[in-house]
């Protein structure tokens, strides 16, 4: 694949008359122009704003990840598919900034990954960590998520909606998945995917009364990454006495859990619950629960897990929330188990 892409580009660099690469070299011109200064970055909300206020801008800027995509892999009808969004890069600043960015970040993703079905990229990490740009996949992860909020945004009641629910479910999968390979930078390409996450779960049902208590991903101390780093490395041993067992940890103010393994049962481990949950079931319910299909959560669905047994005397609670071929103990396979649980919500149920 490298020769033909450089093959490619030492085309854009001597294009020849009626050329695809001449097309593509005057566009190039056109649209980083040297001299020209570079406009300024929009936040979020802004560029939400001016997408949402234009039906065919929004359209347009919707096929850029496709566009970069079939350019990279030399689709010979790229510029007849594409004619109406290369009209509409020439003109617009903000598509034309996305643009550059996602063909250059989709660029190093492609040289560095081969190719593999849909179905296996969705389903499960790369087993090694690619020569990628941190900062290339952080930004394709942010434009991807970006991408699934203009969708949901947009979604409307009928036929339309559930396409806009299923488009947004699968470029929300892409982040994970590239995201598997990130460790430092993980929470910077991820920042929006919990608020964008629950977003379709509020399409998908009916609305829910708020959380007694929603968890979240703690971060963990220097003295716990050495530990966490040390359980990775043992992977595949049978953990020995004093030895750390492999655990993702979780906390909502003041009250902490973890989300424990034995054998392919994931299990939530509570405690310190205030004396008014004592002997009340509990709801466990992960708005990106669904968004990893490898995981079989108990009761079907990742949004009403209840625990088989109430809170105890002491205030603990032990329950098992589904099962995966995932595990802990290896890095990429812990990296897209932690994204499931950067928001676990509890409720009561009744006491027992």
């Amino acid at each position: 694949m490298n020769n033909t892409h450089s093959h490619y580009e030492g085309e854009m660099a001597q294009p020849q008359p009626g050329s695809a690469g001449g097309l593509a070299r005057w566009l190039q011109e056109l649209m980083l122009s040297p001299n020209a200064p570079a406009p300024s970055p929009l936040s979020s909300s802004e560029q939400l704003t001016l997408l949402q206020s234009n039906d065919d801008h929004l359209r347009l800027y919707q096929q850029i990840p496709d566009f970069c995509e079939a350019l990279l892999k030399h689709n010979d009808q790229v510029y007849l598919r594409y004619a109406g969004l290369i009209y509409h890069l020439i003109g617009c600043s903000l598509c034309r900034t996305v643009y550059v960015e996602t063909y250059r970040a989709l660029r190093n993703v492609l040289e560095a990954w081969p190719l593999a079905s849909e179905q296996e990229t969705v389903l499960r990490p790369p087993t090694t960590v690619p020569p990628v740009p941190a900062r290339s996949l952080v930004h394709l992860c942010q434009a991807l998520i970006r991408q699934a909020e203009l969708w949901l945004r947009q979604a409307e009641p009928g036929e339309k909606r559930e396409d806009a629910l299923i488009a947004a479910r699968q470029l929300l999968q892409r982040a994970i998945h590239l995201s598997a390979g990130l460790s430092q930078q993980r929470e910077q390409a991820l920042r929006d995917l919990v608020r964008v996450a629950t977003l379709i779960s509020e399409h998908e049902g009916p609305p829910r009364e708020p959380p007694l208590y929603a968890y979240q991903l703690r971060q963990p101390s220097s003295a716990s990454r050495s530990v966490r780093r040390s359980a990775i490395f043992s992977a595949g041993l049978s953990p020995t006495r004093g030895q750390e067992v492999p655990a993702i940890p979780l906390q909502a103010g003041p009250y902490e859990a973890k989300i424990e393994q034995e054998g392919d049962l994931l299990i939530l481990s509570l405690q310190g619950l205030p004396p008014e949950l004592r002997g009340h079931h509990l709801e466990a319910a992960l708005p990106l629960g669904s968004l990893v299909e490898v995981v079989e959560w108990l009761g079907s669905h990742p949004l009403a897990i209840r625990s088989p047994e109430p809170v105890d005397a002491q205030g603990r609670l032990r329950f098992p929330l589904g099962r995966t071929p995932l595990r802990l103990n290896q890095t990429e396979e812990r990296n897209l188990l932690e994204v499931v649980f950067m928001r676990l919500e509890l409720r009561p149920l009744g006491s027992g």
